[in-house]
């Protein structure tokens, strides 16, 4: 299974979003990439915005295997994904970040391959013009 963070994925990056903006989000913001199953999900947003977190997934039919959505100390989003992180069994194949230090801080510190969202898609991208260029030369 791959575990997405929210914002920085599904989401544009905000740094701790008051309840406002959430709101906001939920009524207006469409999601910028639709994983596959199964996928799961872990926020560092508080379990005070679980709600409006909530009501945006459905919105979107975003529908997760699993979410992680408990984080009681918005200050501290890194150690609350790493606890969660090293407590899953069996572990996930693959944890899908926002930004690189928290991906690599993840990595080190739950042994959970862990890769940058845009480093993704660059490399889709790459893949993908890669192989039109391939079948355009065969034509």
């Amino acid at each position: 299974m791959v575990i997405y963070d929210i914002d920085g994925v599904l989401l544009p990056d905000i740094d701790n979003p008051s309840h406002e903006l959430c709101s906001l989000i939920a009524s207006s913001v469409v999601p910028l990439f639709r994983p596959e199953h199964p996928f799961g999900l872990i926020t560092g947003r508080t379990v005070e915005e679980r709600s409006t977190t909530m009501f945006w997934l459905d919105k979107y039919r975003l529908l997760p295997d699993v979410i992680y959505h408990e984080n009681d100390k918005p200050e501290n989003s890194l150690k609350y994904k790493i606890e969660i992180l090293n407590k899953l069994s069996p572990k996930p194949d693959l944890v899908v970040e926002s930004g690189y230090s928290m991906a690599k801080s993840i990595q080190v510190h739950t042994g959970i391959k862990t890769i940058v969202f845009h480093e993704l898609i660059r490399n889709a991208i790459r893949a993908t013009l890669y192989l039109e260029e391939k079948r355009c030369k065969s034509v």
